[in-house]
């Protein structure tokens, strides 16, 4: 999620907040390219440095998982993607992603699902 504050110049007016869901699946690519030869260790630690710079806003699932089933089961979505959605929803701000599949699934019933190729800072 990309919350924008009202004054500032990017990045500083921008805070980016996620699921802490977030980082098992970051955590579970590296680990999977890791697997397929992909990456080696050193850039898998070399990356999870990175993403901890982010200074991500990490939101507990436990605080969106009643939202994220019930969004899950009205949008035939799955949970783990509904959570972004709950997240959004709590905040009130837009979800920028990367996954076009997902976009055109629920753009049409959710305006506030952006994809990230399309946004400008």
């Amino acid at each position: 999620m990309l919350k924008n504050s009202s004054s500032g110049s990017w990045p500083s007016k921008h805070s980016f907040w996620a699921p802490d869901l977030l980082l098992a699946e970051f955590g579970n690519v590296m680990w999977k390219y890791h697997q397929q030869g992909k990456l080696t260790t050193e850039r898998v630690q070399q990356n999870i440095e990175d993403l901890k710079r982010l200074e991500l806003k990490l939101v507990s699932i436990a605080d969106l998982i009643s939202e994220a089933v019930n969004l899950a089961l009205m949008h035939n979505r799955t949970v783990y993607d509904a959570l972004y959605i709950a997240l959004t929803n709590q905040l009130d701000c837009p979800f920028m992603t990367a996954d076009e599949k997902f976009y055109n699934a629920v753009t049409s019933s959710m305006p506030q699902v952006q994809l990230l190729t399309s946004w400008t800072p």
